[in-house]
């Protein structure tokens, strides 16, 4: 048990030891190309410059290149992982705000994956939007995510947008447009096989569209009942005499 103990010990001491004398690895300049991470390892990274954001990204080069973003430092912050499934695999330790620097651990890839630390220019973040920007920036707020032909609706035919435009997109989603809801497009796109007596996911309803029917008449609550069965096919199934 003691040389156990003392081998972990060993193990953590030498662990921190490596993180003391890791070298502190810095954001790329703006335009300058990527640079590609070690994974399944700590990195001690610097928090971003102002004015600036930094990306760690992991790359698939599977066929088409896919990016799927990691964790972001912007404005001179420190790092934080981003939301999603590989985000909660990252470790974010040892935020040094006065030094600025964090370690970040980034979880082991798969053949053909890497890892890419890339930096981003914020300073034109405070120029005016064009019109057809700030209709963008309005439908990403209001609905689901802005589309061509609804940016191009709030435009009139000089593609600016009136002081109007917004008030009135408003009061015709109240007075005359159906509403949408996340709930009935989580309903339809979930449970697509049930094979409990559980509820979540399910229609309320049987008549509705996409609802989802079990394949058994009867459930756990139902083994003590009195049932009467009657006819000679189609067969009748009786409940305490109540067909």
């Amino acid at each position: 048990m003691m040389r156990k103990l003392f081998w972990n010990n060993v193990q953590v001491l030498l662990l921190l030891l490596r993180l003391a004398h890791a070298a502190t690895r810095n954001c790329p300049p703006v335009g300058d190309g990527p640079i590609v991470l070690p994974h399944n390892t700590t990195d001690r990274i610097m928090y971003s410059p102002s004015n600036r954001l930094c990306l760690i990204t992991k790359i698939r080069g599977d066929g088409q290149q896919q990016v799927i973003p990691v964790a972001r430092s912007y404005d001179g912050n420190g790092w934080y992982p981003t939301a999603g499934g590989l985000g909660e695999q990252v470790s974010i330790a040892k935020q040094i705000s006065s030094r600025n620097r964090a370690d970040v651990y980034l979880p082991l890839l798969a053949d053909g994956e890497s890892y890419h630390l890339t930096s981003h220019d914020l300073s034109e973040r405070s120029a005016p939007l064009s019109d057809r920007d700030m209709a963008s920036r309005f439908l990403e707020q209001a609905t689901f995510g802005p589309t061509s032909q609804g940016i191009d609706e709030l435009l009139d035919e000089n593609s600016v947008i009136n002081a109007s435009a917004f008030p009135l997109w408003v009061r015709d989603q109240i007075e005359n447009q159906d509403p949408t809801f996340h709930r009935k497009l989580f309903r339809e796109n979930t449970a697509t096989q049930i094979r409990t007596n559980y509820r979540p996911g399910l229609q309320l309803h049987p008549c509705k569209e996409k609802s989802i029917w079990r394949n058994y008449a009867f459930g756990y609550m139902d083994r003590f009942l009195y049932m009467e069965l009657s006819g000679e096919g189609p067969y009748t199934i009786s409940v305490y005499g109540h067909p």
